[in-house]
Protein backbone atom coordinates (compact mmCIF):
# COMPACT_ATOMS: atom_id res chain seq x y z
CA UNK A 1 0.00 0.00 0.00
CA UNK A 2 1.32 3.09 -1.02
CA UNK A 3 2.10 6.04 1.47
CA UNK A 4 -0.54 8.44 0.85
CA UNK A 5 -2.64 11.06 2.91
CA UNK A 6 -5.17 8.49 3.70
CA UNK A 7 -2.95 6.17 4.69
CA UNK A 8 -3.98 5.30 8.51
CA UNK A 9 -0.70 5.22 9.58
CA UNK A 10 -0.28 8.53 9.15
CA UNK A 11 -2.54 9.56 11.34
CA UNK A 12 -1.90 10.71 14.85
CA UNK A 13 -3.49 11.71 18.01
CA UNK A 14 -3.27 14.97 20.15
CA UNK A 15 -3.05 14.59 24.20
CA UNK A 16 -3.42 17.61 26.18
CA UNK A 17 -2.97 18.21 29.45
CA UNK A 18 -3.50 21.19 31.88
CA UNK A 19 -0.72 21.84 34.13
CA UNK A 20 -1.81 22.89 38.47
CA UNK A 21 -0.66 25.88 38.80
CA UNK A 22 3.08 26.39 40.23
CA UNK A 23 3.69 28.32 43.59
CA UNK A 24 4.41 31.54 41.69
CA UNK A 25 1.10 31.71 40.49
CA UNK A 26 -0.63 31.07 43.43
CA UNK A 27 1.22 33.92 45.10
CA UNK A 28 -0.80 36.62 46.82
CA UNK A 29 -4.01 34.45 46.89
CA UNK A 30 -5.43 35.88 43.66
CA UNK A 31 -5.16 33.17 41.17
CA UNK A 32 -8.25 32.49 38.71
CA UNK A 33 -7.66 29.75 35.99
CA UNK A 34 -8.32 30.87 32.88
CA UNK A 35 -8.64 27.12 31.22
CA UNK A 36 -11.88 24.94 31.43
CA UNK A 37 -11.01 21.23 30.79
CA UNK A 38 -14.24 19.00 29.51
CA UNK A 39 -12.96 15.78 29.32
CA UNK A 40 -16.33 14.04 28.41
CA UNK A 41 -16.59 16.88 25.21
CA UNK A 42 -12.54 16.57 24.87
CA UNK A 43 -12.46 20.09 24.86
CA UNK A 44 -10.59 22.60 26.56
CA UNK A 45 -11.79 26.48 26.81
CA UNK A 46 -9.26 29.35 27.30
CA UNK A 47 -10.68 32.58 28.47
CA UNK A 48 -9.16 35.67 26.77
CA UNK A 49 -9.20 38.59 28.50
CA UNK A 50 -9.75 42.08 26.73
CA UNK A 51 -9.90 44.64 29.21
CA UNK A 52 -6.87 46.70 29.78
CA UNK A 53 -3.95 45.26 31.05
CA UNK A 54 -4.59 46.04 35.38
CA UNK A 55 -2.85 44.05 38.34
CA UNK A 56 -4.75 40.35 39.17
CA UNK A 57 -6.58 41.09 41.64
CA UNK A 58 -8.14 44.11 39.88
CA UNK A 59 -8.52 42.56 37.07
CA UNK A 60 -10.38 39.30 39.12
CA UNK A 61 -12.62 41.87 40.47
CA UNK A 62 -13.31 43.77 36.75
CA UNK A 63 -14.07 40.17 35.45
CA UNK A 64 -16.66 39.96 37.76
CA UNK A 65 -18.34 43.15 37.22
CA UNK A 66 -17.99 43.35 33.11
CA UNK A 67 -18.27 39.28 32.30
CA UNK A 68 -18.64 40.84 28.55
CA UNK A 69 -14.75 41.46 28.57
CA UNK A 70 -13.87 38.00 28.51
CA UNK A 71 -14.15 35.64 25.31
CA UNK A 72 -13.79 31.81 25.69
CA UNK A 73 -11.88 30.42 22.74
CA UNK A 74 -12.66 26.38 22.42
CA UNK A 75 -10.44 23.49 21.06
CA UNK A 76 -10.76 19.91 20.82
CA UNK A 77 -8.65 17.10 20.44
CA UNK A 78 -8.33 13.24 20.98
CA UNK A 79 -7.80 13.18 24.94
CA UNK A 80 -7.74 16.16 27.22
CA UNK A 81 -7.25 15.85 30.84
CA UNK A 82 -7.38 18.13 33.80
CA UNK A 83 -4.67 19.40 36.20
CA UNK A 84 -5.80 16.65 38.15
CA UNK A 85 -5.18 13.49 36.16
CA UNK A 86 -1.78 12.12 36.54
Amino acid sequence: MPLGLNNPQNNFKVVVRVRPPVAREKQGGHFRSIVQVAPESRTIAIMEYLGREIEERERAKDIELNPHLCVWNAFSFDFVHDMNDT
